[in-house]
């Protein structure tokens, strides 16, 4: 079968889509990714802007192409359309009618409520066109996927769809530092470590100001984005340390220095409270306890049934205190002996495996 995977993201480094296009190929298919070859950076003009704003509820798909660009897909037959995420679902549709194809829409997290009004910009000038457009297509779709079991259920019961199905985050290849899974423990402080980007709504500053009021906790951050206001905030405080960015492939070779991975995201936003990242999967894989919060609803599930680490009710200062005065490194060894037993069982080959044979079902 000949496949087409469109995304307006920088393709090269999605690696969703870098997952989409290993299992498909694996399975047999060949396969075209259709995104950008670099970031995409574009300021808009007031004309633009305005256009945009006008087509938003009059031409939607005018307003998608104003805002993130167009897709030039190589004119070829295609059995199956991938669109990853909502953006590209109007030229996926045209193309899936043109070609007779299968419409697929990987959705990732929940479109219209990616963000909520604590960012004004999002929520009053991209959540309406979100609106719109997925509304408008999502019935099209022969399969619909999602990051996590809370959002697969919301776009079933908002769009009262039956052909959602999980797909998570799962990386491909766990990348395996010396640990493996380990008891010896050199150093006393408990050291917290996080990969990954940040936002300023991603809350990391909690876990920084708890850290720094502390004894025996020490936070290590490896970031990719924009975090300068953080580093200028935190980085010369003695238990914060800002380490360089590793490529996925061997992110995990220097887990053996840490004693839990976090992925603890404050509930400000729908896709906070069922959120399911990467790292999850990557510290859990490598035998990294996890930190979540209750308030990470899905997260929480899975630690609290496979005692996957340690757990806070609500992301807040005061609680996380509460947690770090309460540990030392011997806890980190029974949470470590814990995981060890668990039968939590992950693997991306067989996740994307069922996600295709749903696909040609």
């Amino acid at each position: 079968m000949n496949i087409l995977i469109l995304s307006y993201s920088y393709v090269a480094r999605d690696i969703r889509i870098i997952k989409h296009e290993y299992f498909f190929k694996k399975a047999g298919h060949a396969v075209t990714v259709c995104g950008y070859d670099e970031p995409r950076r574009k300021r808009f003009g007031f004309p633009e802007k305005i256009s945009y704003l006008l087509n938003i509820f009059r031409k939607p798909e005018r307003s998608v192409e104003i805002l993130y660009g167009r897709l030039a897909p190589p004119d070829a037959l295609y059995d199956v359309i991938v669109c990853n995420d909502w953006n590209t679902l109007p030229l996926g549709y045209r193309l899936a009618q043109r070609n007779k194809a299968k419409l697929i829409y990987d959705s990732h997290e929940m479109a219209t409520r990616q963000f909520g009004i604590k960012l004004l910009k999002w929520f009053f000038m991209i959540k309406p066109l979100a609106c719109i457009i997925e509304k408008k297509y999502i019935h099209s779709a022969y399969l619909v996927s999602a990051v996590s079991p809370g959002i697969v259920n919301a776009l079933k019961e908002k769009y009262s769809i039956k052909n959602a199905i999980l797909l998570r985050n799962i990386p491909i290849q766990v990348s395996k530092g010396e640990n493996g899974i380990y008891d010896d423990i050199e150093h006393e402080k408990v050291r917290i470590y996080y990969h990954g980007g940040v936002t300023r709504l991603r809350g990391l500053e909690i876990l920084a100001k708890a850290t720094v009021k502390a004894k025996n906790i020490e936070l290590y951050l490896r970031l990719v984005g924009d975090f300068a206001w953080l580093k200028k905030r935190f980085e010369n405080q003695p238990n914060i340390f800002f380490l360089e960015p590793e490529p996925p492939t061997t992110i995990g070779q220097d887990f053996h220095r840490f004693d839990i991975g976090a992925t603890i995201f404050p509930p400000n936003s729908f896709n906070h409270i069922h959120v399911m990242p990467n790292k999850f999967f990557e510290y859990v894989l490598n035998g990294l306890p996890v930190l979540v919060s209750e308030e990470n609803v899905d997260l929480y599930e899975l630690v609290r049934e496979y005692s996957l680490g340690f757990s806070v009710k609500k992301y807040n200062v005061a609680n996380l205190l509460k947690l770090f005065d309460s540990i030392d490194i011997n806890k980190v060894r029974k949470a470590r002996t814990k995981l060890r037993c668990s039968n939590f069982h992950v693997s991306a080959e067989e996740e994307w495996e069922r996600w295709i044979s749903k696909i040609f079902a």
